[in-house]
């Protein structure tokens, strides 16, 4: 039998074609060393982009080589003593080329029109493409990878999607872990899993929070001095009082605790009539 045929139900028939490979057009090592490492001529980067464009580059390969680009200025940062769970040098300069990048792309692909209305020409540098970019972008109602904006209702139907993904992969979970017992109806078994499953939504919900506010938590201590966060966590503790009528959202010995850690700092000082005046560098 030739290699190129196949024996179904005893007939010939050609063999499914191999699939096509995209061919790779640009990659992320490109453009680390073209727009991070090297200090390039703004109409060099916009050239880099047009010629891109040229060649058939379209978004998927653009969003790979960004965020590749991306993860390799932040391995060149840890090995250069970065640590891992902070940004570094190069890689906050990928993050922002990344940005700058994709919407240049996007409005030269997919609202060239526009651009060219805010006064883009094949002379306009990297630096005043990157304001007008978004703009025009904006004016043709597209987002950088083609995509229209999508609409109020459509971001409301995205979130409830994602919300119900969210219960729905808990129903499945508290399905598995919970069996139907013997002799146990229908109703029973599926009131059961609902129970679980709200315990294993709220779970998820509460550590999605946790998490946000450690997030925020190491923001906060990279970028401000002991001095601001103590009076941040004054200003927060006298909110909760005035706002809640004097129930705060977190419990008053939690807060005591909180704003006792800061005193003890050397951070700020607090008392029952000013919370958030009397501090110390």
């Amino acid at each position: 039998m030739s290699a190129t045929n196949a024996v179904v139900e005893g007939h010939m028939e050609p063999a499914a074609p191999a699939p096509i490979k995209q061919q790779l057009l640009v990659s992320g090592q490109y453009l680390y060393e073209q727009f991070v490492v090297a200090g390039e001529e703004q109409k060099t980067r916009m050239a880099i982009i047009r010629d891109l464009i040229e060649k058939g580059a379209d978004p998927v390969q653009i969003k790979g080589a960004t965020d590749e680009m991306v993860k390799l200025a932040k391995k060149k940062d840890e090995a250069n003593g970065v640590p891992e769970k902070t940004r570094g040098p190069k890689q906050a300069t990928a993050m922002n080329v990344r940005t700058i990048f994709q919407q240049v792309y996007g409005a030269l692909k997919f609202a060239p029109n526009e651009l060219a209305k805010l006064g883009y020409t094949n002379d306009t540098g990297w630096l005043e493409a990157r304001v007008i970019a978004k703009e025009a972008l904006n004016h043709a109602g597209k987002v950088w990878n083609g995509h229209d904006v999508p609409t109020q209702a459509q971001k409301e139907q995205a979130t409830l999607a994602r919300s119900r993904a969210g219960e729905t992969q808990a129903m499945l979970q508290a399905t598995k872990e919970n069996p139907r017992a013997p002799n146990e109806s229908l109703a029973s078994w599926n009131a059961r899993i609902g129970q679980a499953a709200e315990k294993l939504v709220e779970k998820a919900q509460q550590e999605k929070i946790a998490e946000d506010a450690l997030r925020l938590y190491e923001y906060a201590l990279k970028k401000y001095d002991r001095t601001v966060i103590g009076v941040a966590m004054a200003m927060w503790h006298k909110h909760f009082q005035e706002v809640n009528d004097g129930e705060p959202e977190i419990s008053e010995e939690e807060a005591n605790a909180l704003l006792a850690q800061a005193e003890n700092a050397g951070a700020v000082q607090v008392t029952e009539e000013t919370p958030a005046e009397e501090t110390h560098a």
